[in-house]
């Protein structure tokens, strides 16, 4: 009985790092991960009580969600997705590697603002590789990279219409809490 168990156990655990990718990828193969999650979940009685066990034991725990009253905005008109969030390959260090951020495919010389009003934290690097980072409430911070021209000074106070610099052919968008960093594919649909 415990061996059984411990596989099915190592059978959720494959099962929940597959999920977990393929709903993050937007891959096909999501369509072979919720028929096995179906199962699972809905069709093994042990499975059931094991969820139903760890359910009454979270039931007292209260979730605070992060809560603003700001709303986020796009930084710039962009006309494509060239590199989104996520874990990919690098075949140059032969593993899988957290990309933090989206690298939107943008026209030259687009203006560039910040989602949220904040203080510039960082301004660093050269032509068509400036990086300005922006502080925001609750410990949020927000990164644009690939910049051609930088229009704002470290330490100064940004509203969402400054406009913080000027884009090349592509823009690099990040934003990290105090956590790690945040998938912010939902802005680009």
């Amino acid at each position: 009985m415990l061996w059984s168990f411990k596989v099915r156990l190592l059978v959720v655990i494959a099962v929940v790092a597959l999920v977990g990718y393929s709903l993050q990828s937007g891959n096909w193969s999501r369509s072979w991960i919720e028929p096995a999650l179906r199962v699972i979940l809905y069709e093994d009685q042990q499975a059931t009580q094991i969820l139903a066990v760890i359910s009454e034991r979270l039931s007292g725990y209260k979730i605070s969600p992060a809560v603003s009253e700001q709303v986020l905005q796009l930084p710039s008109a962009y006309t494509g997705v060239a590199r989104p969030f996520g874990n990919s390959w690098d075949a140059s260090q032969n593993k899988s590697v957290l990309f933090p951020g989206v690298l939107l495919q943008v026209s030259p010389n687009s203006p560039v603002k910040p989602v949220l009003p904040g203080k510039v934290n960082l301004v660093q690097g050269d032509t068509g590789q400036y990086k300005v980072v922006i502080e925001h409430e609750q410990g949020l911070t927000s990164e644009y990279g690939q910049l051609d021209r930088v229009m704002v000074r470290a330490g100064q106070k940004v509203s969402k219409d400054t406009v913080i610099g000027r884009s090349g052919n592509q823009l690099y968008f990040a934003v990290n809490s105090p956590q790690g960093p945040l998938d912010p594919s939902h802005l680009f649909p």
